[in-house]
């Protein structure tokens, strides 16, 4: 019998915690980029060794089963206060649509002398750029993504975890923390000890890489020249932007000039090409962390953007 973690795999349910490939007690899971799903995902390299295997991949995979129930949470979470706001450094600086409070937190952890683990542009060649990456340098910040809504890897984040020596700040969205939070509590819960504030954005969803993919062939842009995707700035829902190597592309995501040239987004970018796990995402508040922060919606005051902001924890309280 295959292992539970081949379904999530074949169903789309892999969102590349990376907490199966580091509890295997046999190192037969490993991240590829799939070719023809266009994610990246764990992949089983030998499905012989899998049998006689007690299978710990399955017990921390989160798109096996996660209880909030177990875990005294609903489907709001923990509160304790709501806020709304920003960050005057980080607001206006054209990357994301909210407030740049996520960058004032990691700034203030990196002057305290914290490791701050978080998602980061780490290569050139779009689209296995994103991977999680250990910030122990202030002047790192720039590196930081805005909203990323394709495949993503966060496989080594537990790496970092483990190896480092310092107190952690984790920035994380809810299913790759849901995944590092299984993955400790079934090896060594002590560790999660280090993490000692978790930042979790609100999110709603992802695609795979066939999405920009389609729209670049709708709109005649060779994908293979795409090096960056934007999908924030510029207003309240932001512009999608292509970066080639030589020109980059914009389009309004929300004000079209013709019936055509919407139907081009949304046949490539409507909630229907949302990855399957996406669609089944009870935690989109990401009730697990110790403050959850999002963009608030609000009506644009000029350049102005506002974060909402929602503490869950004494440690949460206490940072913020």
């Amino acid at each position: 019998m295959l292992p539970k973690i081949q379904k999530v795999i074949d169903s789309d349910q892999c969102i590349s915690c990376g907490a199966c490939h580091h509890i295997c007690p046999k190192s037969n899971i490993s991240l590829e980029f799939n070719e023809f799903r266009n994610v990246h995902e764990a992949k089983v390299l030998n499905q012989s060794l899998c049998e006689g295997c007690h299978r710990p991949c399955d017990e921390v995979c989160p798109s096996i089963d996660v209880s909030f129930e177990k875990w005294d949470f609903d489907r709001l979470g923990p509160l304790k206060e709501v806020f709304i706001g920003g960050f005057s450094s980080f607001r206006e600086n054209g990357i994301s649509s909210s407030g740049g409070v996520v960058r004032a937190i990691i700034s203030q952890a990196l002057q305290e002398d914290k490791d701050v683990i978080s998602l980061c542009k780490t290569k050139d060649n779009f689209p296995a750029h994103y991977e999680a990456v250990l910030f122990d340098d202030i002047t790192n910040i720039n590196k930081l993504p805005g909203s990323i809504y394709h495949s993503v890897s966060f496989f080594d984040a537990i790496s970092h975890i483990e190896n480092s020596k310092k107190e952690l700040v984790l920035v994380s969205i809810p299913c790759h923390l849901e995944g590092i939070t299984k993955y400790f509590m079934k090896k060594d819960q002590k560790l999660l000890d280090k993490i000692i504030l978790k930042v979790g954005i609100i999110c709603g969803w992802s695609y795979t890489n066939l999405s920009y993919k389609n729209f670049c062939a709708s709109t005649n842009i060779d994908s293979v020249k795409v090096k960056d995707i934007s999908y924030r700035g510029q207003n309240k829902i932001g512009y999608l932007e292509l970066s080639c190597e030589e020109d980059t592309y914009s389009f309004d995501r929300r004000n079209f000039n013709s019936p055509r040239e919407e139907l081009r987004y949304r046949s490539s970018f409507s909630s229907d090409m949302n990855r399957s796990r996406c669609l089944q995402c009870q935690n989109h508040l990401n009730v697990q962390s110790d403050i959850s922060i999002g963009d608030a919606w609000l009506k644009r005051l000029g350049s102005k953007k506002e974060s909402i902001i929602l503490t869950r924890s004494i440690q949460g309280e206490a940072f913020l």
